[in-house]
């Protein structure tokens, strides 16, 4: 179906992964919009005729609504997001809140606008709060949500599916047996997660609120609330103060703040016309006279679940070798394609700046899920990879390829020095490229550099992926680590230079045999020119890892200095070798194992520049 969305149409070298915190938009949606904007953009409910289209356009997005919600008996109101619905929600339940001993149940794997506004409310009421936490092993036990519930239980706040395990919990079920244990405890849903991978049933779950977002499905920034008829007039009203009146008990318009935004709400209109397409598609429909139903929404989110059951499918068996990962998840429970990503020897935030230049758009982060995290004792958050029906099996395979590129070796190997004699013509073209690089601006001495990841797949036509920045965590480079760098790429003329490529060849070659892989199609290459001045320290970052799983410093150039001895240090720090590098000498370690640094460097002359120049090329891992 991406030819419905002009994003993937435009932009179809990226994979977009990052779809939980919002989706793409297909061309139904934007010709809805635009449709809204350009025809009736006025008030709806007067007398005059584009206003009165204005409203028969509200009324259809309603009808659609409570189609997609099944909602048959309840009220709907809208706000901008999912958090502003919920914190209408929360306030509104003060007054039921405010009693002596109540208490509420809130689910630490939520999201946080599930949290933070019953927590304020029942902190200002002195209710007391219970919490149903995750088990340790990612498992979800309903059977402690279950304990939590008693006599003064008011409410239960709970996700349909946690926007990181990507669990499906069986809402029916829960409610009914919350409901067995006190019918008068209220149950808020949020659908958020839920609603791009799923048939939503209010009526089925006989649910009191649900709440969604359609800009996490198709659509934009409008989100919608389910509230069962017999929850409404008592609950608190909170819209202006004319709305206080006794005619407006059980009316919608007491919780949608400031109204609805209109334009956003068309977007509606145009997910109901997707859906229609979509069900055209898949039953090869040519007809235009297709009506917007149930059984459409029925059908096409049954194509598109049993569809994404295949991708996810596909893509926890393809990574599910790799020990370096773990996914946070529920192995028992239904699925849905969000991947929350452990890995146990590698930094999120580099796989993340790889992935991203390699054109898939994923993200790190906590996805305002910190008290998850904190519960786990997880401190940097996940790599999440999050995915929509429009996304191809083919993009699956293609991501976890490059996830599988992250696996952990530690060989035998620790290091080999190597020293090549033959200075030719070739290595002078070499040499003369670092006249050209730009100033390190990330150091307060003075230094050149370039930095490019390479494409090696073909050595005879080595490539830079785009304008790829440069991250490294703090744990390995405590000078500049966690500052996200930007450097002009390597140029043509050093990646067309034979000599260059050769070297290129037996990095390749030695990672090959010292750590028995194949899968290495990806390469990074700074190059730096170190300026000398009196006595040059050009490793501030002291005796360091890069953060690889193997490296190569090769000295090009060394103008006019002594010393700077490169050093290799046991997992101890304990120095294992130590040797000068002069041109066309090199050192390839391994650096998960060991450590290094450089001595200092001074100029022979100080009356005259001074430098020493290098290629470090590492593995992407």
């Amino acid at each position: 179906m991406q030819k419905y969305f002009p994003s993937l149409v435009k932009y179809k070298k990226y994979t977009f992964c990052d779809n939980a915190g919002g989706s793409q938009v297909p061309i139904q949606v934007i010709k809805q919009v635009q449709k809204y904007i350009k025809d009736c953009y006025v008030q709806p409910y007067s007398y005059n005729n584009l206003s009165q289209i204005a409203t028969n356009r509200l009324n259809l997005i309603n009808n659609i609504t409570n189609t997609i919600l099944n909602n048959k008996t309840g009220k709907i109101v809208y706000n901008s997001s999912a958090s502003q619905s919920m914190y209408m929600l929360a306030n509104s339940f003060y007054d039921i809140l405010n009693k002596p001993n109540n208490n509420i149940i809130l689910t630490t794997f939520s999201h946080e606008s599930s949290i933070t506004p019953f927590e304020r409310v029942a902190n200002n009421t002195k209710t007391n709060i219970n919490y149903w936490n995750l088990n340790n092993d990612y498992t979800i036990d309903c059977t402690n949500l279950y304990k939590l519930v008693n006599d003064k239980t008011v409410l239960v706040v709970v996700p349909h599916v946690s926007n990181i395990l990507g669990n499906v919990l069986d809402i029916q079920d829960i409610t009914k047996e919350i409901k067995k244990r006190n019918k008068y405890t209220k149950v808020i849903v949020d659908g958020v997660a839920y609603m791009p991978h799923g048939l939503i049933d209010v009526d089925k779950y006989d649910i009191d609120f649900y709440v969604v977002s359609f800009y996490k499905f198709l659509g934009l920034r409008i989100s919608v609330t389910y509230m069962k008829n017999n929850n409404i007039d008592c609950l608190i009203n909170q819209n202006h103060y004319m709305f206080d009146k006794l005619e407006y008990i059980d009316n919608p318009i007491k919780f949608q703040l400031g109204g609805i935004t209109y334009e956003n709400a068309s977007s509606i209109l145009g997910i109901c016309d997707y859906f229609i397409d979509y069900y055209k598609h898949i039953n090869k429909i040519y007809s235009m006279d297709v009506k917007f139903s149930r059984k459409i929404v029925e059908e096409v989110m049954l194509y598109i679940q049993n569809y994404e059951l295949e991708m996810t499918t596909e893509f926890v068996n393809s990574i599910h070798k790799n020990n370096e990962i773990t996914i946070i998840q529920d192995n028992k429970l239904l699925k849905t394609p969000i991947f929350s990503l452990l890995f146990k020897n590698y930094n999120l935030d580099n796989i993340n700046l790889v992935l991203n230049n390699l054109n898939i758009l994923s993200k790190t982060g906590t996805f305002y899920c910190d008290r998850l995290f904190n519960q786990l004792n997880i401190k940097n958050g996940v790599l999440r990879i999050s995915l929509m029906h429009y996304n191809s099996l083919q993009e699956i395979k293609n991501i976890t390829s490059m996830l599988n590129m992250f696996n952990f070796y530690n060989p035998e190997f620790k290091f080999d020095y190597n020293y090549n004699h033959n200075i030719s013509d070739n290595f002078k073209t070499l040499q003369n490229t670092f006249n050209n690089l730009s100033r390190d601006i990330y150091y307060e001495n003075e230094r050149y550099r370039a930095f490019s990841m390479l494409n090696v797949d073909d050595l005879n036509n080595i490539t830079c992926i785009n304008k790829l920045q440069f991250r490294q965590s703090n744990h390995y480079n405590n000078y500049n680590g966690n500052i996200t760098r930007t450097y002009e790429n390597i140029t043509i003329d050093v990646l067309s230079n034979p000599y260059f490529i050769n070297n290129i060849r037996e990095f390749i070659e030695s990672y090959s045999k010292n750590y028995k892989t194949n899968n290495i199609k990806y390469l990074n290459v700074h190059q730096i020119r170190v300026m000398i001045k009196d006595s040059q320290n050009v490793t501030p970052e002291g005796i360091h890892k890069d953060g690889y799983n193997m490296i190569k410093i090769w000295v090009i150039n060394r103008y006019n200095v002594l010393r700077g001895e490169n050093n290799i240090y046991d997992k101890d720090k304990k120095l294992l070798y130590t040797n000068c590098l002069y041109e066309n000498a090199s050192i390839t370690m391994n650096d998960r194992s060991l450590f290094h640094n450089v001595n200092n460097l001074r100029p022979i002359d100080k009356t005259q520049v001074a430098y020493r120049d290098v290629f470090v090329i590492t593995t992407i891992e």
